[in-house]
């Protein structure tokens, strides 16, 4: 399907751009598309910037895709409210959490910044199908009939059945009735109920541009950036490699899941939008602190200056000097000092403004809004309001060292090893349960395969 990129460019810029960044008070929500890089940032979040995370790719028990029935309230968390979902994460001190799932509606961007990862739509699709052993004629199946496993049975709806391959993205943002709709169900009106949405994320990557969106991670969420190659992406693997789609099976996909595809171009509209934003902000911050260095380096040249004149004035005069001042008739006078110029400052004073009223209070504090005010209404792509202005961004990790104590920080860690323990036993018998049902279901088939043998 051909798109219109220049008026989906057009469509873009009626959403102003609003960050407010990772402010105290507000937790990174990531929406986790299946198979669509989202691994990598859990990765980043829990083992390169030492976050507090859930078990299980960053899921909480009901947010992730295998774990849909044993929510924490109802299924798929459906009941789980934002001030709900808080409290939860205050108890436990947790610090980042993931939804592998349809959206929570409405959104609660108070309490939550919102961020993503999205995939070509065909790829995803296929590298679902390879990681899930689901071959091409089930997946075609799947995005024309109404396919879905019992929920009371399987935790599968998002990687198995209509909603994986039939405008996944679309669904996804929908919420929950929009995502359980039946094969070729979703509407335009989803479509542009899924650009609201995801226009109001403050940080939207692409896997594809991942490299270049790192700095949207930087500054909106203060996390340091990859070092190692290992930490830059991460995956539980491939799957079935063995599985390809032909250009035939692609193009019936692509067809199928129109919708995604112009969601997708959106999305990259608004991702290197808010990329170019942060990057003209830093390197309108850069410029200032420049600025401001050489204005405190003048005013200490010229502070120099005037003390090396004043000690000249008050040095004791020779005898030489003052007998030749005396055969001159004009007993001349030490000249005054100068009155000191309004904010001037010495060498040593010089240095002091840069680190209480810069970086080092910002980085203590972390007490404010990372980015400054929200873009005035028609502002539009590009207009980012506050941003800049001398604006600093700590990193996360001084963030919350600046704002908590070591008693704080000592009880949060005592607090998320006392969850983690609980949630790793009750992982081992979620898997218990899981290994026991499986047995189950392969010795009904070997019942009925032999059955079948003696009829």
């Amino acid at each position: 399907p051909r798109l219109d990129l220049a008026g989906l460019a057009q469509e873009a810029r009626r959403f102003p751009i609003e960050l407010q960044g990772l402010g105290p008070g507000r937790w990174p929500y990531f929406v986790h598309f299946h198979k669509a890089g989202g691994t990598t940032l859990c990765h980043q979040a829990r083992a390169v910037n030492g976050m507090n995370v859930p078990l299980r790719n960053c899921n909480l028990p009901g947010d992730g895709p295998r774990t849909l029935r044993d929510g924490l309230a109802g299924d798929g968390n459906i009941d789980l409210g934002c001030a709900a979902r808080v409290a939860y994460l205050e108890r436990h001190c947790l610090h980042f959490v993931a939804a592998e799932r349809w959206i929570d509606t409405p959104l609660c961007p108070a309490r939550f910044l919102y961020m993503t990862v999205l995939r070509e739509p065909v790829k995803r699709i296929e590298s679902n199908c390879r990681y899930e052993y689901v071959q091409p004629s089930d997946a075609l199946s799947w995005a024309t009939n109404v396919t879905f496993l019992s929920k009371a049975s399987e935790d599968t709806r998002v990687f198995v059945g209509t909603p994986s391959v039939d405008n996944f993205y679309v669904r996804s943002l929908g919420g929950y009735a929009t995502f359980h709709k039946g094969a070729g169900a979703v509407t335009r009106q989803d479509l542009a109920a899924a650009k609201e949405t995801l226009a109001a994320f403050e940080v939207v990557l692409l896997l594809e541009e991942l490299e270049a969106g790192q700095i949207q991670l930087e500054r909106l969420v203060g996390w340091a950036r990859p070092k190692k190659a290992t930490d830059a992406h991460r995956s539980f693997g491939s799957g079935d490699t063995r599985i390809k789609f032909s250009p035939s099976e692609r193009g019936l996909l692509a067809a199928r899941n129109a919708l995604d595809l112009e969601l997708y171009a959106f999305a990259r509209e608004r991702s290197r939008a808010i990329t170019a934003a942060v990057t003209q902000a830093a390197v309108t911050r850069n410029e200032q602190q420049q600025q401001q260095r050489r204005r405190l380096d003048e005013r200490s040249i010229d502070q120099r200056s005037l003390e090396s004149l004043d000690q000249r004035s008050t040095a004791p005069r020779s005898p030489v000097q003052q007998g030749r001042d005396s055969d001159e008739g004009a007993s001349k006078e030490a000249p005054p000092l100068l009155p000191p110029r309004p904010g001037l400052l010495s060498r040593r004073e010089s240095s002091r403004p840069m680190a209480a009223g810069g970086e080092a209070v910002a980085r203590a504090a972390g007490r404010r809004s990372m980015l400054g005010q929200k873009t005035p209404p028609g502002g539009g792509v590009g207009a980012v309001g506050g941003l800049g202005g001398g604006l600093v961004w700590p990193t996360w990790q001084e963030s919350y060292s600046g704002r908590t104590s070591p008693s704080e920080r000592a009880s949060c860690r005592d607090k998320f090893k006392k969850w983690e323990a609980g949630a790793k036993r009750e992982k081992a018998e979620w898997l218990r349960r899981r290994e026991e049902a499986a047995a189950k279901r392969r010795a009904a088939e070997r019942r009925q395969s032999a059955a079948k043998r003696g009829a």
